[in-house]
């Protein structure tokens, strides 16, 4: 049922019975015991402190304005063609200008309507992705992007290259839907399809903050740090 996200949890307890098949039905067969040996040595190394380390290439890369104090952001991807619906309006009525589009207008959409159906219980977090799209059609232009006419990628300036797997939520879904307006996608419907989707936020995680046990790399830098960049090293 697309209404129901599945946990871990509910997997790890299934993981535990066997089904089986007979004449009268459904059989299920513990498998604890068959497991309990297989598992005795998980178990020994689950008790074992695990460390972490941190590994540097360049100390200098690493205070950079990229790296420290910034976070790995994951998402998860909703596609549906209401999002596509609810994302097409909201790039149109950005265009005509005029008074501001608001949650209340995409909540009047027949779109919006048949998403929250099939997402009853996540309802919150579509009007909170809506929100985010009314607000990210307005910057879409603020990074600089490249279009890779050749396959109809965006890509943006990460370091001293240009990414096509780094992406600014739904400014970069808007500035494919600009680039469509403007006639420069070579295959306009296959890279819309693939494109117009909602990422939904499931994690974020600090590329300096995480205490490791060891910082490990290697650096020509080390003799050009101040106390500053030394005390966050040690």
């Amino acid at each position: 049922s697309s209404d129901s996200i599945p946990h871990n949890g509910d997997r790890k307890k299934a993981q535990g019975n066997k089904i089986e098949a007979t004449e009268s039905g459904l059989k299920v067969t513990s498998t604890k015991k068959k497991a309990k040996k297989r598992c005795k040595n998980t178990e020994l190394r689950s008790h074992q402190t695990q460390e972490e380390i941190l590994l540097v290439d360049e100390v200098d890369v690493f205070f950079g304005s990229e790296f420290l104090g910034q976070t790995h952001n994951q998402v998860t991807q909703l596609r549906e063609p209401e999002v596509g619906e609810i994302l097409r309006e909201v790039w149109a009525s950005y265009k005509r200008g005029g008074r501001r589009q608001r949650l209340a207008d995409v909540k009047a959409m027949s779109a919006y309507g048949q998403l929250v159906q099939k997402f009853r219980r996540y309802a919150f977090l579509l009007d909170n992705e809506i929100s985010l799209m009314l607000d990210q059609v307005r910057h879409v232009d603020d990074e600089p992007y490249f279009l890779d006419t050749s396959s109809d990628r965006i890509g943006y300036k990460v370091m001293d290259t240009i990414s096509y797997e780094a992406t600014y939520g739904y400014r970069t879904i808007f500035a494919y839907l600009n680039e469509a307006d403007k006639g420069n996608l070579r295959s306009r419907d296959t890279t819309l399809a693939n494109v117009l989707i909602m990422p939904v936020s499931c994690g974020q995680f600090s590329y300096a903050n995480i205490s490791p046990a060891r910082i490990l790399g290697v650096s020509g830098t080390l003799g050009v740090m101040g106390t500053f960049e030394k005390d966050i090293m040690s």
